[in-house]
């Protein structure tokens, strides 16, 4: 009866372990399962194609020459993250707490400037392919000033 007890004891937490992860409600992003990451990071681009820059360029130029030199001498990528995705987050920050006065939606706007060294990337691919003239960084600088748009100076473009 004993030996009995001890496995049911054992059994129990075990079952409702496996009820409680068969059974967890998932979370669904809708605007993200829409369409896939791809889809949405080309999306992006096509935008921020269509920007304008703005009085920030000069400073915003320094900034992304400095990643992009940062990038070229660092050939490990944890380094890379470590030390230049670091120092390029910062810089924008800095830059825009001194010249935009405006309340920002920081998390959204640090997740936007993240992905903006990608703009560069793709740049870069598609003047390969299409000889297109485009400056590679003017692309990223523009990711950047639509970010500074939708998530700092208060005025959101459509998602």
């Amino acid at each position: 009866m004993k030996k009995l007890y001890q496995k049911i004891r054992l059994a129990v937490p075990i079952i409702l372990l496996l009820l409680c992860i068969i059974f967890w409600p998932t979370v669904v992003d809708i605007e993200t399962s829409a369409t896939s990451s791809y889809e949405s990071i080309i999306a992006h681009y096509n935008r921020i194609k269509q920007g304008e820059h703005s009085e920030l360029k000069p400073f915003l130029e320094e900034v992304v020459r400095d990643r992009i030199f940062c990038y070229s001498s660092t050939s490990e990528y944890s380094l890379r993250l470590l030390n230049c995705r670091k120092e390029y987050i910062y810089r924008l920050l800095r830059t825009a707490r001194e010249k935009i006065k405006s309340a920002p939606s920081l998390g959204k706007f640090i997740l936007c400037i993240r992905d903006c060294p990608l703009s560069f990337s793709l740049c870069k691919g598609e003047e390969y392919l299409e000889a297109t003239g485009i400056e590679c960084e003017d692309m990223e600088i523009l990711c950047i000033e639509n970010c500074f748009d939708r998530y700092w100076r208060g005025s959101r473009l459509e998602e």
